[in-house]
């Protein structure tokens, strides 16, 4: 998986079919995490915030809990769902963390998911390691822009899929 590709959760669909999380109406936040991919992609109960299996990085300098709100457009025609960040909120379709003393240094992935959902139930994660897993990123270091859309004319566009009945 490359570094900053957004990817959806099996559960995901489950949890939209059992109105966990409600799409129109959801919270939506991007988190960092402490775990690798591998550790996210375990077990039946992924993926919950609130569950104890995803590790949030600690707060500080240009990280703040619960990661970053997103302003969401979500669209669904004929079983196309569109997941886009409000291009007039987050310019460009980009969220920003600006490098800073204090921040985390073990940032190895992240996920979004929606807060107004009991558990906090992710839906999508993307992995934040240069190198598949391993080496974690550092906002002490560098200031990370996750630039959701597509190359060139970034829309905003996080990511869409096909529900076929």
């Amino acid at each position: 998986m490359a570094q900053g590709t957004a990817k959806i959760f099996l559960k995901t669909l489950d949890y939209i079919r059992e109105k966990t999380v409600d799409l129109d109406a959801g919270t939506w936040q991007i988190m960092f995490c402490t775990d690798p991919i591998t550790a996210l992609l375990v077990g039946e109960t992924t993926p919950k915030r609130n569950s104890g299996n995803i590790t949030e990085v600690s707060a500080g300098g240009g990280y703040s809990a619960k990661g970053i709100a997103l302003t969401m457009d979500i669209s669904e025609s004929a079983g196309l769902y569109t997941f886009k960040v409000n291009t007039t909120t987050h310019t460009d379709g980009k969220i920003s963390w600006t490098k800073q003393a204090g921040s985390p240094t073990n940032i190895k992935s992240a996920v979004l998911f929606d807060d107004a959902a009991t558990n906090d139930e992710c839906i999508a994660f993307w992995d934040m390691t240069t190198n598949g897993g391993t080496t974690p990123l550092s906002l002490v270091a560098v200031s990370i822009d996750l630039h959701l859309g597509n190359a060139g004319g970034n829309n905003g566009e996080m990511f869409t899929w096909q529900i076929n009945n």
